[in-house]
């Protein structure tokens, strides 16, 4: 006696045999479908895990590459420059509102101002 699932075998025709195979393909699916479901769930928290700390890493390198560059500006407008903090501030947000000079990717507007101001107070030529 051929017994699997409760089912004998023997005793089926061959539409009832195609049909309970169909019947037990069902239940395999859904058995790995309910298997999968929570590891998917799991899977997915994980991920956004992941994202989410790599989002506050990039946050907080952003913050140190802008605290480093500031510090630069600072010490290149005092040294090279000679000039005070202050009056290079007011310089450039005056430039900045009427629009003479914008940001872009490769400099801010202050390293180009800085830049500006070292090329002509040192007389350099390219």
């Amino acid at each position: 006696m051929n017994k699997i699932n409760n089912i004998d075998y023997d005793k089926l025709d061959k539409e009832e045999m195609l049909s309970n195979g169909m019947e037990v393909d069902r239940q395999i699916t859904s058995h790995v479908h309910q298997q999968l479901q929570p590891r998917l769930q799991v899977g997915t928290i994980i991920l956004l895990c992941c994202v989410g700390d790599a989002l506050h890493l990039l946050d907080l390198l952003i913050k140190k590459i802008h605290k480093m560059r500031w510090e630069l500006m600072t010490y290149l407008v005092h040294t090279k420059i000679r000039m005070g903090l202050e009056s290079f501030i007011l310089l450039y947000q005056k430039l900045r509102n009427i629009s003479m000079v914008k940001d872009n990717i490769g400099s801010t507007m202050e390293e180009q101002v800085e830049f500006f101001l070292h090329t002509i107070g040192h007389n350099i030529k390219n």
